[in-house]
């Protein structure tokens, strides 16, 4: 058995080649790499007013000394900023962190909140 036969095969991930039924498909190029139409299961996770926040570590490991952004002020900010828009809310964060303590790490935060 030849060395190139025992490496592991690999394919494209799932779900990165689009449907030939997308509705931008004619942005991909070539078509021969489209998939058959396909299903996309539909879920409502949020309701009216409800907020969404997606971060990376940079939030979580956010500290003062021994002091945490997230367990000390992070539900307090989401609190005092819910009823404004996602911008609002991300800026409220934002705000929180550049006064709380000199960021040590990347970050991205994502608001989503329903209209």
């Amino acid at each position: 058995m030849a060395w190139e036969d025992e490496r592991p095969r690999s394919s494209t991930p799932l779900g990165i080649l689009p449907s030939q039924y997308h509705v931008d498909i004619e942005h991909f190029v070539p078509v021969a790499t489209t998939k058959d139409r396909y299903s996309v299961n539909e879920i409502n996770l949020l309701g009216q007013g409800d907020i969404m926040l997606l971060y990376t570590d940079g939030l979580t490991d956010h500290r003062n000394g021994d002091v945490m952004l997230c367990d000390t002020q992070l539900e307090q900010i989401l609190r005092e900023a819910k009823s404004g828009t996602a911008k609002d809310i991300f800026e409220a964060i934002r705000s929180a962190m550049c006064s709380f303590g000199r960021m040590s790490a990347d970050l991205t935060i994502a608001v989503v909140r329903r209209l």
